[in-house]
C-alpha cells in the first residue's frame, strides 16, 4: 500500500498479434455529394422558418421586423450576377 491508496494491478502488455485500430475513411465524392444534399434540405424548407418573436418583444407583424426581413431576404443585386455567372458558365 502506497501514501496515496492502494497501488493498481500491473498491466499485461499489449500481444503483438493485435492489429491497430484501423479508421476508415470515406472517398471525398461522398462526402461532397452528402453536403450537397445537406444544403438542398436546407434550402427547400425555407418556407416558414421564422419564430413568432425575436428579441422577445419583436412579432412577425411588427413594422421594423417586416423591414428587416424584406432587407436581409432581398436579393435583386445578387440574383442579376448570378444569371450572368450561369450565361458565361453555359456558354464555355
Amino acid at each position: 500500500m502506497s501514501v496515496n491508496g492502494p497501488v493498481p494491478p500491473p498491466v499485461p502488455p499489449a500481444d503483438a498479434t493485435e492489429a491497430p485500430p484501423t479508421t476508415t475513411v470515406a472517398p471525398v465524392g461522398t462526402l461532397a455529394q452528402k453536403k450537397r444534399l445537406q444544403y438542398a434540405k436546407s434550402k427547400s424548407s425555407s418556407a416558414n422558418t421564422r419564430p413568432q418573436r425575436a428579441l422577445f418583444c419583436l412579432n412577425l407583424n411588427n413594422p421594423f421586423r417586416q423591414a428587416c426581413i424584406s432587407i436581409v431576404e432581398w436579393k435583386y443585386p445578387f440574383h442579376m450576377l448570378r444569371e450572368a455567372d450561369r450565361q458565361t458558365d453555359s456558354t464555355l
